[in-house]
């Protein structure tokens, strides 16, 4: 994860400073330098927001959205705290979705190989027009079973601690050396492929600090890019196409200030431009904000969280079936296979309630990539 969020800060970014001086002086070898600088960040708070206006993302949608809609969606913004840590069992991050001005609508934290999670859901479900009268209905139906108590303080907007992540995280562990040993090549060579594939000018937006303009060859940056992965262990196979990435330019904006990197701004309109560009009529402003500062402090675990055991969970689920029981218990974990524990699940999910069943596609999603549907 270290590694993806160095790669991600670093191509989203395609920016960075020193301080203000230097920028306006030296503006390449700024940006050099702060990408250098990312490796040394104790953690990273992430800010994300869409920057338009109602008549824009109305337009953008081509009548698929209202002007109350698209209002909603000019007022929520996205935040991320994570701490770097080399032991897996010592990560610690906060996620927080503020949604239509309602501050922390959804929050999530991990702490000591615990994940809590809370989220405000009758208030969600008025501002999106659902009817909460439903969750009376989810918490008899689902609260009511053995195993899923959790249920009804969940929907209340109360805290649930979901333990039983050890096993994920010994297996994660089992990579970290590698990855944060790659930490430092991944960022050596992005700030190389910057300094070869990009231009660097002071700009003269207003912002948190001083604005500094980034023009790259999307083509180029991007072949820069899946060469990188490739040098620090990635599948570049994963990764499109090189010719279906646009040969094209295009600008960003950033701010820094104080020797740090504070915003920076990505403006969609500009894509209008390029062939076959898809950008309906009417979108006159449209921008991706993206706001990043370090992240010096810790996440605590809040009190007085509901604890729920997701292998329990698994094992409500699957103990219920002779198939993967034995002699009265549930079987070891290695003696069980995957393929048919995700068959098990599928079963077991089938006419649950749809809270119920993301919960399952959340944690298990990954190795069952056909539960839920």
């Amino acid at each position: 994860m270290r590694k993806l969020l160095i790669l991600a800060l670093a191509a989203a970014l395609i920016a960075g400073a020193c301080g203000s001086d230097d920028a306006a002086e030296n503006p390449q070898g700024s940006l050099t330098q702060a990408v250098n600088a990312l490796g040394d960040y104790e953690g990273y708070t992430i800010t994300l927001r869409v920057d338009s206006t109602a008549d824009s993302l109305v337009a953008l949608s081509e009548g698929g959205m209202s002007p109350e809609q698209a209002q909603q969606i000019l007022a929520s913004s996205f935040r991320m705290s994570s701490a770097n840590t080399e032991d897996p069992s010592e990560a610690a991050a906060e996620v927080a979705l503020d949604i239509a001005g309602e501050a922390n609508s959804f929050e999530m934290k991990f702490v000591s190989q615990t994940m809590y999670l809370r989220a405000d859901v009758a208030g969600m479900m008025e501002t999106f027009g659902a009817d909460p009268s439903q969750l009376d209905a989810v918490r008899a139906q689902a609260g009511s079973q053995p195993g899923f108590e959790f249920v009804g303080p969940a929907i209340d907007g109360e805290w649930i601690a979901l333990t039983g992540f050890e096993q994920l995280l010994q297996r994660a562990g089992s990579s970290q050396e590698d990855i944060t040993g790659a930490q430092q090549e991944a960022i050596d060579g992005f700030a190389k492929a910057l300094n070869e594939n990009s231009e660097v000018e002071a700009g003269d937006k207003d912002g948190p600090g001083t604005n500094l303009v980034v023009t790259t060859n999307v083509r180029d940056l991007y072949q820069a890019l899946v060469d990188l992965q490739s040098t620090v262990g990635g599948a570049a196979g994963d990764m499109p196409s090189i010719e279906d990435v646009p040969n094209e330019e295009v600008s960003i904006d950033t701010w820094v200030d104080d020797g740090r990197l504070t915003q920076l701004q990505l403006d969609i309109t500009q894509f209008k431009d390029f062939p076959d560009a898809e950008i309906p009529e009417g979108v006159d402003e449209l921008a991706l904000t993206v706001g990043l500062e370090e992240f010096t402090g810790g996440v605590d675990a809040p009190d007085g969280a509901t604890e729920v055991d997701v292998n329990a969970i698994m094992q409500g689920f699957l103990g219920s079936t002779g198939e993967l029981t034995e002699g009265g218990g549930a079987r070891p974990p290695e003696d069980i296979d995957p393929a048919q524990i995700c068959d098990e699940l599928e079963k077991q999910l089938e006419g649950q309630p749809d809270e119920v069943v993301q919960q399952f596609v959340d944690l298990y999603g990954q190795d069952c990539p056909d539960l839920g549907k």
